[in-house]
């Protein structure tokens, strides 16, 4: 009986059915935190961006699919990737969603409005604590209230604008 996964590289329209439903890529590995529960602060490996070459080759692979969730996260901070918004671009051209994960520091005016824009369809904005003496023992930085506002300005400028992007706000759970 022949397989019902489809070569890579088929040129007939793919059915998602057997292919996966969400696709995680990891566009950099580098963070501008340093939190105590990362394994970047135990693990010792290379530090940069994907190589372009892969991240194309998983596009022009997965994107011949519809309906994927592309989950942009991992150990690195997305939005430190220099071609994130064209990345998020080119996946929303297609029938597919983007979840954004980000430790909010980097979520400026603009970059909100560029994620509004690009139609992220989930911003998780991992804030990490509910103050700020427990965000500086957790992420090491004193940016509690910086976080704290970009989360306000983000979730305000969502709900102006009446954009569909769903906001989670991630809170980690400490002693």
């Amino acid at each position: 009986m022949a397989s019902p996964l489809l070569p890579f590289g088929s040129t007939r329209k793919k059915k998602r059915t057997y292919f996966p439903k969400r696709i995680e890529i990891e566009l950099t590995n580098l963070c501008n935190l340093q939190c105590v529960m990362c394994p970047r602060s135990w693990r010792e490996e290379p530090q940069g961006y994907m190589d372009a070459g892969l991240l194309d080759k998983i596009l022009s692979e997965s994107l011949e699919y519809s309906g994927i969730t592309y989950s942009f996260h991992g150990l690195g901070e997305p939005l430190l990737y220099p071609d994130f918004f064209t990345t998020i671009e080119r996946v929303k051209k297609t029938n597919n969603s983007i979840y954004l994960s980000t430790n909010g520091h980097l979520l400026n005016h603009d970059r909100v409005s560029q994620i509004i824009d690009h139609g992220v369809d989930t911003l998780n904005i991992s804030v990490a604590a509910a103050n700020a003496s427990t965000y500086q023992a957790v992420r090491q930085s004193k940016k509690f209230s910086r976080v704290v506002d970009n989360t306000r300005h983000a979730i305000e400028q969502i709900q102006r604008r009446r954009s569909p992007t769903q906001v989670i706000v991630q809170i980690i759970e400490t002693k």
